[in-house]
């Protein structure tokens, strides 16, 4: 009985540092930006559901944030490692997602390793295996398309 497990990962030409700070900005949330739902794939038809994080609590690199999207809302443990460009998620049905911004050429590779469900949970979580897969990528590709478009405005895409 184990865990449903994924891992995407993209490049961007841009400084580790400038991603990883993108990375841990949670004042907004771009699940519902035109960059965002371009790069995830979703139907510019389709009006977007309305999506906000609230950071609840900080202790140091420690913060629980509430997520809301997609007519869902999480709360979830965030761990940031400033020195690894590393940030670890964790939440309920045992979520737990790490990113990170590791140099890469001249400029970054992100990539995001995760699992969700343990035991029974997990068991019955991988007879949605592809859809989750598919799900997760899609949502990677919806973030990286939100992070070239941020930093290509700020002046700090190459």
């Amino acid at each position: 009985m184990g865990s449903l497990t994924w891992r995407c990962e993209g490049a961007v030409d841009a400084q580790p540092d400038d991603v990883y700070a993108w990375l841990t900005d949670f004042s907004a949330d771009d699940h519902s930006s035109e960059a965002y739902r371009r790069g995830a794939g979703v139907d510019a038809r389709k009006r977007a559901k309305p999506s906000q994080r609230r950071v609840l609590a900080r202790d140091g690199n420690v913060l629980r944030i509430e997520d809301t999207w997609n007519g869902q809302t999480w709360t979830q443990t965030v761990t940031l490692d400033a020195a690894a460009r590393a940030i670890r998620i964790e939440g309920g049905m045992g979520y737990a997602a790490t990113w990170r911004a590791e140099p890469h050429g001249s400029g970054t590779r992100i990539s995001v390793e995760g699992q969700m469900g343990r035991g029974l949970v997990g068991s019955v979580m991988r007879l949605f295996e592809k859809r989750t897969r598919r799900s997760m990528q899609r949502d990677f590709d919806g973030h990286m398309e939100a992070l070239r478009e941020s930093l290509r405005d700020a002046g700090k895409l190459k």
